[in-house]
Parts: C-alpha cells; sequence; structure tokens
C-alpha cells in the first residue's frame, strides 16, 4: 500500500517514510475498507485519486499524509464511499465492517509485520 501512496501522491524529490503510525493507519483502512473489495488495491487507487482531485487536501502537504487523510472511522468511510461513489454503489458505512478480530487473509502478506 506504500509503494500506492508514494506513486500517487508522493510527488517529486524526496519521499516520506513508512512510519509505524502510517502503517496502523494503513492496516485499519485496510481491515475495515480494502479487504472487502474484490481488488483492494485498485480501490486504494482510486481513494488516493479521489485524494488527489481534492484542492484542499492536496494544498497543504500534511493534508494528504496517511496519519491525516485515515486517521479516525469517520474519515477512513468517507474516503472508501469515493470509491463507492465512482461506482455507483452503496457508501461504505452500508457494507458489513469488518472489526480488529475479523479474520481477512493479511497477516502472511509481510507488508504489515511486526
Amino acid at each position: 500500500m506504500w509503494e500506492i501512496w508514494t506513486e500517487v501522491l508522493g510527488g517529486k524529490g524526496r519521499q516520506p517514510a513508512l512510519t509505524d503510525g502510517r502503517r496502523k493507519v494503513l492496516k485499519l483502512l485496510w481491515t475495515e475498507q480494502l479487504a472487502a473489495e474484490d481488488k483492494p488495491m485498485n480501490a486504494f487507487r482510486k481513494i488516493l485519486k479521489a485524494v488527489k482531485r481534492s484542492e484542499h487536501h492536496m494544498s497543504v502537504r500534511q493534508y494528504h499524509l496517511p496519519e491525516s487523510l485515515f486517521r479516525n472511522q469517520e474519515r477512513r468511510d468517507r474516503w472508501a464511499q469515493e470509491v463507492d461513489r465512482d461506482r455507483g454503489t452503496p457508501g461504505a458505512l452500508e457494507r458489513p465492517r469488518l472489526t480488529a478480530n475479523t479474520t481477512i487473509g493479511i497477516e502472511n502478506q509481510g507488508e504489515f509485520d511486526d
């Protein structure tokens, strides 16, 4: 996910590092929103493209960093709704919600290993 974020929103020059805080909010976005998608990385890319279209979020660098964009449940839901809006399907709030106790099959994918 971080590689996609840097590709879409990282800009030119020095790239921000993947910190523990960024890893945490990206994992929350994955478990709450993206894991239920047929193509979760495509959905994540669509979220980032929606951020890129937002003049407000792109006006200040800190606003489009993961710890700002996805820092709470409401923000993660709001950005996932952008993907649903493009698809014309029900919003993220109407989807079944995954919790931290839900098994989603990403435990061994390396990106979120401690």
